[in-house]
């Protein structure tokens, strides 16, 4: 039966009375009886072709909802900036809502149609240079009044294929470059001053990634305002946005309050003038937002990076240019390899671009490395003595000593070169014969054990994994990252390698994992939750994908997955790191919820195939992360008509909920 019949009422005769749910299309057309059959009674006795159609569903059309949403908020966002921008504007809407409270439908029309115009204005008029939103305490964006004198050309690189023999002859059309108000940036560090933001900086940031001029930096913070609106400004103000964020008082800022002021900045780079700095801002900035979750964006501010660095010629290797110059480069190539293996996406650069020679030790070297203070301690904050998260008190206290920044530096460049060529063919192996893939995954063996085999005796990997848990042997943070480079690796390699073809150079799973676990011991042991680095959060996810995948093959499935020491003890790490990073709070949530599931708490006796023959299980992970609900929403992230407007706006539904104005009688 292909239409089944309803139950209904039981009949007066003692039966059960059926009602058809759907009759077929010649008893509709004659409204004859019809019994629901596929064919019907009535259709087999007169001879007739008997078809059903498709009936069409009552209620919503899917996604209506989420369309009315979106169109509800664009239209309160437009009537905030009608707020904002309009003289008087805040009467005519607070009068607006009172009318069409208690006005019939008729009338209701017409008060949305005396207001078209003035919205028709202000999107006809956007953006304006020197409109009174500009000028506005308390706007969202700074006013730009004034240019900053520009040279008729910005260098630019041209290379073979351009067409022009001569480029440096070449006079090009040029922009003129705005300079913006950094008082909102200075109000947001407030009470902390710039000199106590450097200092975390140079502890947690620098180390890691050490293209900045520390002179230089320092340099600007005292005497901001010659600087105009250069790269070199720019890059001051991210430092000092990025370095909050590892202290307690940055703890009073939602994440999204923190990515809105670094993303003003990424403006502001745009409108300044492209130099070795900006870009040096740009990759701090996508390093930022990776760290928080908002992959996508920090994604697409690398590549704006990577880009810009090409267009001055950063990428043309001269052992003449300075330092920071090279280094600037170098961490294009590294942090657009990080940020792309996180997504499971190709590297904008290849292992090519990467420069073969090592930085010079100079005396940057030697500098000692200590943690710093954390400033807001200094002050009067309800922030800065709350509990650290996951009850993590530091017990260890760290011992200064050289922080072989430049060293490090050079063997964390080669290890990103070495995945930057594995992560160029591994997010295609799905195209690959699998012969194939067993000597790519052979080969990126091979060279991670020659990296390994050739590191500088303070970088002995060997000794660290030897060593036992409970002696807790200090890492430098930038060791630590350096040394999760190599995990990370070896995780995908694990992933990957589905038929044990390259165990014999690489580490088990066991060795790896362990390590990870002193490494995390060793850091949170002498380290509050503030102070982790925005890499951890990958570094962690991967350990828990091996873990999850360790777990499934291996053991007995006599215990759950819930009740793994290491699996437990890795969501807590990614615990303390969300304190500071909300990326971090995001796969937290995720692997949490696998967790509590029925497929983690009574795991098949029988083998998951899909997950164990999987040649790319990494894309699986992040398409089912960025499906979560605790995903972070880009869409908050408006353009900047409406975010201006939707700020405006809610400032003037909060003032109908106190009662300042009359509410609707709803």
């Amino acid at each position: 039966m292909k239409h089944q019949l309803e139950d209904a009422k039981p009949s007066p005769t003692g039966g059960k009375r059926a009602r058809t749910k759907h009759s077929c299309d010649q008893c509709r057309t004659k409204k004859a009886k019809c019994d629901g059959n596929d064919p019907c009674q009535a259709c087999i006795t007169n001879k007739a072709q008997c078809t059903y159609t498709e009936l069409k569903k009552r209620g919503l059309q899917p996604g209506y909802i989420q369309k009315l949403q979106k169109t509800t908020d664009n239209v309160l966002s437009l009537l905030g900036l009608l707020a904002s921008t309009t003289d008087n504007g805040e009467d005519l809407i607070k009068q607006l809502v009172q009318r069409v409270s208690t006005e019939s439908d008729y009338r209701r029309t017409q008060l949305a149609n005396s207001i078209t115009p003035y919205l028709s204005d202000i999107i006809g008029d956007v953006p304006r240079q020197n409109g009174k939103s500009q000028k506005r305490k308390g706007s969202n964006f700074p006013p730009e009044d004034k240019n900053e004198a520009s040279p008729d050309m910005e260098p630019r690189f041209f290379g073979f294929s351009s067409g022009f023999d001569r480029p440096t002859d070449l006079r090009g059309r040029h922009m003129d470059h705005k300079i913006s108000d950094f008082d909102d940036c200075r109000k947001f560090i407030e009470p902390l001053s710039a000199m106590d933001l450097l200092d975390v900086y140079f502890a947690y940031g620098h180390p890691l990634f050490p293209m900045v001029s520390k002179s230089r930096v320092v340099q600007s913070a005292m005497s901001e305002e010659d600087y105009g609106n250069s790269g070199r400004r720019c890059l001051l103000w991210t430092i000092l946005i990025y370095a909050l964020n590892h202290t307690e008082l940055g703890k009073q800022y939602r994440d999204t309050d923190t990515v809105q002021m670094m993303l003003r900045l990424t403006v502001c780079c745009f409108k300044s003038r492209h130099s070795a700095e900006t870009v040096q801002a740009l990759l701090l900035q996508a390093l930022f937002l990776w760290g928080k979750g908002f992959w996508s964006n920090s994604w697409l501010i690398v590549g704006d990076a990577v880009r810009m660095a090409i267009d001055i010629g950063l990428h043309i290797y001269s052992p003449e240019s300075p330092a920071m110059t090279r280094r600037t480069w170098k961490c294009c190539c590294m942090i657009d390899t990080l940020i792309s293996g996180r997504l499971g996406r190709n590297p904008l650069v290849t292992s090519d671009d990467y420069f073969d020679d090592p930085e010079p030790i100079d005396g940057e070297e030697w500098d000692i490395w200590k943690p710093s203070v954390d400033p807001s301690e200094l002050v009067s904050s309800p922030y800065a003595n709350q509990s650290p998260v996951g009850n993590n008190s530091p017990q260890i206290a760290w011992v200064s000593e050289p922080g072989r920044t430049l060293s490090i530096f050079n063997q964390f460049h080669d290890i990103n070169r070495i995945a930057n060529r594995f992560l160029a063919w591994a997010n295609r192996s799905s195209k690959m014969e699998e012969a194939e893939m067993v000597q790519r995954l052979r080969i990126t063996a091979q060279e991670l054990k020659a990296w390994r085999d050739n590191l500088p005796p303070h970088c002995d990997l060997e000794s660290i994994m030897n060593a036992d848990v409970k002696s807790n042997v200090q890492m430098l943070p930038h060791l630590v990252s350096l040394y999760f480079g190599y995990v990370s690796i070896c995780h995908l390699i694990h992933i990957m390698d589905t038929g044990f073809n390259a165990v014999d150079l690489v580490p088990s799973y066991g060795e790896v994992l362990a390590l990870t676990r002193k490494l995390m011991q060793s850091y949170f042991s002498r380290e509050t939750t503030r102070k982790a680095l925005p890499t951890f959060e990958y570094f962690l996810c991967l350990s828990i994908t091996v873990n999850i995948k360790m777990f499934v093959e291996m053991q007995s499935h006599t215990q759950s997955l819930a009740d793994s020491e290491l699996f437990n003890q890795f969501l807590k790490y990614l615990e303390y790191c969300s304190d500071v990073w909300g990326g971090a709070k995001v796969s937290h949530d995720y692997f949490a919820n696998v967790k509590s599931s029925e497929m983690a708490m009574t795991i098949a006796p029988e083998p998951n195939v899909g997950m164990t023959k999987s040649k790319n299980y990494i894309p699986y992970l992040v398409s089912s992360l960025q499906e979560f609900t605790g995903f972070p929403n880009l869409d908050s992230i408006q353009p900047a008509i409406l975010g201006n407007g939707r700020s405006c706006i809610g400032a003037m539904i909060e003032s109908l909920e106190r009662g300042d104005v009359p509410a609707p009688p709803f």
